[in-house]
């Protein structure tokens, strides 16, 4: 799925550094996957940076 828009929002639900040793510290969060070719590539990761970075540059583009 390299170069296409793929949904993470499982992997997103954790947050960027959640606490994962103590769920009374932390909402309930998504399974981390235990195999390597379950993670998004780096061109997968560096696309949807790149998507979102391009959406927000126009959003503020739009408020000028």
């Amino acid at each position: 799925m390299d170069g296409k828009m793929v949904d993470r929002t499982t992997e997103r639900q954790r947050g960027i550094d959640p606490h994962v040793d103590d769920p009374d510290h932390c909402h309930s969060h998504s399974e981390v996957p235990k195999k390597d070719e379950d993670w998004p590539t780096l061109t997968t990761i560096l696309y949807f940076r790149d998507h979102v970075r391009a959406h927000l540059f126009k959003l503020y583009e739009d408020f000028k």
